[in-house]
């Protein structure tokens, strides 16, 4: 009814099997707690001790990989110059353990929508073998024997970045020329770190003179110990003037078909990357023409950085000057399909990053129409008048349904107006783009279906 609960009662106390005192067991049990207390928190503080930060030969279970950066010249107050020479990295252990690759493969059947009981199970092989756990992610067997051979070696090679022991709080020394230069700072969470080194032309060595790549590398080990391994990393010399390209690769240069997201992930995982047609023999003349130098900026993960650029070489794009991707955790579905995120911001800020470290460069960008391309360009153009000489984009999008619209139609002598029916993806995509690039001269941008359409204007 409608009356009060009544105070719930106390417990009652527990009863002292060996009929002593209860307070001398409350006193005892205390004494118990802070014993607990005191060996969990030695083991804490344990676990919490500062590692060293002192440098450490690389082990020999451990890589170190360098992402290609670009310099820039750069004046002291006294006149003297040099280059400012940015280090980026990752050093990390590579894992062999099928519970992480069952994990991955895992979150891979749930973003294709597949069953994780079908197939079967690698009887717990410690080694990254696919077996088969992934029978509904490959070809079946009608594509034919070599097509899912080739797949599952795909898979294997593209998930071993993924599933790594990230190194963090390492401390790292590239050695260029003769002279080793410790990096400041440390590995960070996700085994990845960074530095910039401030050269004079001296120690840059004959790279300076040429204005072209500067080379440097850090040992593995220690040599007397057997390890002979040498990691190398590059960055390219950019003078304060000059033409650079700042380019998308998913669905730019590379097919990826971001707009399907099974297809997507099917493409980034089981398939060898393919070239937009054309695209190669673009970059490579306005390399030679107009020695430009290029910069992807993508939300491609850096832990397809291997397999990007061996798809570069293969392809035979010019060596980029510098990449900044996307940094990814993939631990759960959420965040496999984050490589989907909305890549706006991070474009944007890393695009006027570009921009403020050559203020003097022009620039053109590069994209397509799949993704936020048109929207970010549009803004970069916005904030930076003057600065990008060319937008291009790659008309990715497909037609769809009809949309109605008035057109003029003349009929011998006279002209009426009549519904017409053009692709409803034009009529989108014409609203799309006027309102991306507002207010931005229309010369400047311009949409392309194949790369033969592109012009850059002369120098």
């Amino acid at each position: 009814g409608g009356g009060a609960r009544p105070p719930l009662a106390p417990y009652p106390p527990r009863p002292d099997p060996a009929g002593t005192d209860g307070g001398a067991t409350t006193a005892s049990a205390a004494a118990t707690r802070r014993g607990r207390r005191r060996l969990i928190g030695v083991v804490r503080a344990r676990r919490r001790a500062p590692r060293s930060d002192s440098p450490r030969p690389v082990a020999p279970d451990e890589r170190v990989v360098f992402f290609p950066t670009a310099s820039r010249r750069v004046s002291d107050d006294d006149g003297s110059e040099g280059w400012e020479v940015p280090i980026h990295g990752w050093i990390f252990q590579p894992e062999e353990r099928s519970l992480k690759r069952r994990a991955l493969i895992n979150l891979l059947r749930s973003a294709l929508d597949l069953d994780k009981d079908s197939g079967g199970r690698d009887g717990g092989d410690d080694r990254l073998e696919i077996g088969g756990e992934i029978e509904g992610i490959l070809p079946s067997a009608a594509a034919g024997g070599e097509v899912k051979r080739l797949s599952t070696e795909i898979l294997s090679r593209r998930l071993r970045p993924f599933i790594v022991d990230n190194q963090r709080r390492r401390s790292v020394t590239v050695q260029i020329g003769t002279r080793a230069y410790p990096l400041g700072g440390l590995s960070a969470k996700n085994g990845h770190f960074e530095s910039v080194l401030r050269l004079t032309d001296d120690e840059v060595g004959a790279a300076a003179a040429t204005g072209g790549v500067l080379r440097f590398v850090t040992p593995a080990g220690r040599a007397e110990d057997g390890d002979i391994r040498v990691f190398g990393g590059r960055s390219r010399l950019l003078g304060p003037a000059g033409l650079s390209v700042i380019s998308d690769i998913d669905d730019t240069v590379k097919i990826s078909k971001v707009g399907d997201t099974k297809e997507l992930l099917r493409r980034s995982f089981l398939e060898e990357f393919a070239a937009v047609p054309g695209m190669a023999r673009l970059y490579r003349a306005w390399a030679a023409e107009r020695g430009a130098a290029f910069h992807y900026v993508s939300s491609s993960p850096w832990q397809l950085y291997e397999e990007l650029a061996s798809f570069f070489d293969r392809t035979g794009f010019p060596e980029a000057a510098a990449l900044h991707l996307k940094s990814v955790r993939l631990k759960e579905r959420r965040s496999l399909l984050g490589l989907l995120a909305d890549p706006t911001k991070s474009k944007i800020r890393a695009i006027e990053g570009i921009l403020g470290r050559y203020p003097r460069r022009d620039f053109v960008l590069v994209g397509d129409t799949g993704e936020r391309d048109p929207e970010v360009y549009g803004e970069i153009a916005r904030r930076h008048p003057g600065r990008i000489v060319r937008i291009f984009l790659r008309d990715v999008t497909e037609e769809g349904d009809e949309c109605a619209v008035t057109c003029l139609v003349k009929d011998g002598d006279e002209t009426s107006e009549e519904e017409c029916y053009p692709p409803v993806e034009e009529c989108k995509m014409q609203t799309r783009m006027e309102t991306a690039f507002l207010d931005v001269d229309t010369d400047v941008w311009s949409l392309f279906t194949e790369a033969a359409e592109i012009v850059l204007p002369p120098s």
